[in-house]
């Protein structure tokens, strides 16, 4: 396909339904070839990107995917890189609206939020140096104390909301004393392990959404 050609068919895609466009192309399919085909499809991703955002057409392609190979593979490709950054982008919306302060800059300020979370721990490393050091600990006031603070600090950090919406178990101030030694050291190796494993995920959503959408765009780039 010569690059006028491709330019008068951008112009016809710009300005058309792409599900008309889309139900031409398979009346006349067997007319087409592999690279011309791909060709259009990618005209349709860039210029239409809402409408086949919601819309998955690869079952219309299914059976041709012998015989259109390139066209194949730029459809699993897409919608492989379309599923993958709505993954990431529910999993950062989760938090948004399960995070107390409704309005704070989650890609600016998530680091701090982490870090301050760790600091309730002692500790920057991958195991906290309290969370280290509480399978060891001995029975008494102080520890219990300081367990209780370090809860109380998340609570207040994340808010109510957090906790439900991530179905993190609560314990009362009245169950937290009332439980054993070994249960209120297990509680709060759970709370930090869930919390941790949220704010890591939270971490590499944000980090992979950028190589997501540049991907997707590099499918844009036809030759």
């Amino acid at each position: 396909m010569k690059p006028e050609e491709i330019d008068k068919i951008e112009n016809i895609i710009k300005n058309n339904k792409p599900e008309e466009i889309l139900e031409n192309i398979l009346k006349k399919i067997e007319d087409i070839n592999d690279k011309d085909l791909n060709i259009t499809i990618i005209l349709l991703f860039k210029n239409h990107f809402n409408y086949f955002l919601m819309n998955n057409i690869i079952c219309k392609f299914r059976l041709y995917k012998t015989n259109y190979i390139l066209t194949w593979l730029t459809l699993i490709n897409f919608y492989s890189l379309i599923y993958q950054l709505s993954c990431n982008i529910i999993i950062i919306y989760k938090f948004c609206i399960s995070y107390k302060n409704k309005g704070f800059d989650v890609l600016n300020t998530i680091d701090n939020l982490y870090n301050r979370f760790k600091s309730y721990f002692d500790g920057n490393f991958s195991i906290p140096y309290f969370i280290y050091r509480l399978k060891s600990f001995n029975n008494n006031e102080q520890t219990i104390n300081e367990m209780l603070s370090r809860l109380k600090l998340c609570h207040k950090l994340f808010g109510p909301d957090f906790f439900i919406n991530y179905k993190i178990k609560r314990m009362t101030n009245y169950q937290f004393f009332d439980s054993s030694f070994e249960v209120k050291k297990m509680y709060t190796i759970y709370i930090y392990e869930s919390i941790n494993k949220i704010m890591l995920t939270m971490l590499k959503s944000i980090k992979i959404i950028p190589e997501l959408q540049e991907n997707i765009n590099n499918i844009f780039q036809y030759s």
